[in-house]
């Protein structure tokens, strides 16, 4: 349907012109006429705009309408480039106080942004990571490393409860102050092992650093990490060749890194 519920017009102001000295009534139609054509119109202080869901005269400003089902407002346009263009709402006539401004999120807390159906911010909040319930975030994380005597030093860590020795490059880290229900997933990476650092003959092996299991007890999650290397012996009386033998380090001073993803 064609949009027309709303008024258009305006009022014009008429100024009576004169007849001539050699005006001559003939009929009522023609004197009708020699009035209308004496008569000028003026309309100032005022801008000619068009309402409706077809595009008027590009001199008009056009209030533009959906055409159905209801001939809603789509806005102010002018005309401008070849085109009509949204007549922009200036930063003072927008609603404030929806949102409270600042600056939400940080390097510890996740930031929630509510948008509506036309791209609004309707809500901002933060919350921090361990809330999370969305599955592939990560909820826990530690970096450490042990000295041969055994001793383990932790360093940066999040929702972490312990990181213990149980052996020679054997250690088991557990989780606190996060929850699994369905699955404990743990990612582990470090430099490896440099003769320089480690007995002599030392080298990092092919999987320097190994989760050898997963577990979940009363919702924490625990991680079982293995540190293997492979150390030169004897030289092979046979060929010749030195013999490696498969065996364990300590956490290289430069670290382990170990992330908890889950569900």
């Amino acid at each position: 349907m064609a949009c027309t519920n709303i008024t258009t017009g305006g009022s014009v102001s008429l100024v009576a012109g004169s007849l001539g000295g050699s005006f001559c009534h003939k009929s009522w139609q023609k004197t009708y006429e020699d009035f209308i054509n004496a008569t000028e119109s003026s309309f100032t202080g005022g801008a000619l705009f068009s309402a409706g869901d077809s595009a008027p005269a590009t001199n008009h400003v056009w209030f533009k309408q959906q055409t159905d089902p209801d001939c809603s407002s789509l806005g102010w346009h002018y005309y401008k480039d070849a085109a009509w263009t949204p007549v922009p709402i200036p930063a003072a006539a927008l609603p404030s106080g929806v949102v409270t401004a600042g600056t939400k999120g940080s390097s510890t807390m996740n930031a929630v942004v509510t948008v509506d159906t036309y791209g609004r911010v309707t809500a901002l909040t933060e919350i921090a990571p361990a809330a999370e319930t969305t599955d592939g975030h990560a909820k826990a994380w530690v970096k450490f490393n042990s000295t041969t005597g055994g001793a383990v030093e932790v360093g940066t860590n999040y929702n972490v409860a312990s990181v213990n020795r149980t052996g020679i490059g054997q250690f088991t880290i557990t989780t606190s102050d996060v929850s699994y229900s369905n699955v404990c997933l743990a990612i582990a990476s470090s430099p490896g092992f440099g003769a320089e650092d480690q007995a002599a003959g030392s080298y990092t092996g092919a999987d320097h650093v190994r989760i050898t299991a997963t577990t979940i007890s009363g919702g924490a999650g625990t991680a079982t990490v293995e540190l293997p290397r492979m150390v030169a012996g004897a030289e092979n009386a046979t060929d010749g060749d030195v013999d490696w033998d498969n065996d364990k380090g300590e956490a290289p001073t430069a670290g382990v890194s170990v992330v908890f993803f889950g569900n």
